[in-house]
């Protein structure tokens, strides 16, 4: 194998690791909430509580870029 398509799938790799411990962090808080405030969530989450500034946006980790909404 080349050494970009390893570099690639420790990459690929990588990303499905963190994402699993996001996942889990995730998890892990909405059972704290529904434990605490008798609510399913994120169902029955109040819309006023949603960080609407961020719910449509793409972040790119790249140098000299900015946050866009998706649908720009």
């Amino acid at each position: 194998m080349e050494t970009v398509e390893l570099a690639y799938i420790e990459m690929v790799a990588t990303m499905i690791t963190r994402n699993t411990m996001h996942q889990n962090q995730r998890i892990a808080a909405i059972k704290e909430l529904e434990a605490k405030e008798n609510i399913v969530v994120p169902s029955t989450f109040s819309r006023e509580l949603r960080k609407r500034e961020v719910s449509h946006v793409v972040f790119n980790s790249q140098k000299e870029t900015k946050m866009l909404p998706v649908n720009e």
